[in-house]
């Protein structure tokens, strides 16, 4: 379980998602502290999560370039920041032990059960 008030990290393409993201995550007591919105401004970011003490990551399975572009931003973060937890979610098939899956992610609504996964 994630700290009462965790630095997070939000990746995904679709910059409507990410604000609705930040703001429930600011409003639920916890800290957006970086976002990325690309494979490379997220690869960009992997290596810089240490730097930043960023506790979590929410990744966005589907980042628009490729279905299979969250294995490669997770390699980047497990070799950068072995420790930060990764929570990712998408309606694709996700089979990597190092990531806490969230099923769906389709409306705002649903953020309540994905800060749970935190």
């Amino acid at each position: 379980m994630c700290p009462e008030h965790a630095r997070i990290g939000i990746v995904d393409d679709d910059v409507d998602v990410r604000e609705s993201i930040r703001r429930f995550l600011r409003m639920s007591g916890h800290e957006v502290v970086a976002e990325a919105g690309s494979l490379k401004e997220a690869l960009l970011l992997a290596s810089r999560l240490n730097y930043l003490d960023v506790e979590v990551l929410l990744l966005d399975g589907n980042l628009g370039e490729s279905n299979e572009d969250w294995r490669e931003v997770l390699e980047a973060v497990s070799h950068y920041a072995p420790g930060v937890k990764v929570v990712a979610f998408s309606s694709n098939p996700m089979d990597d032990p190092r990531v806490v899956k969230f099923e769906k992610f389709n409306q705002p609504s649903e953020l309540g059960a994905l800060i749970s996964k935190l």
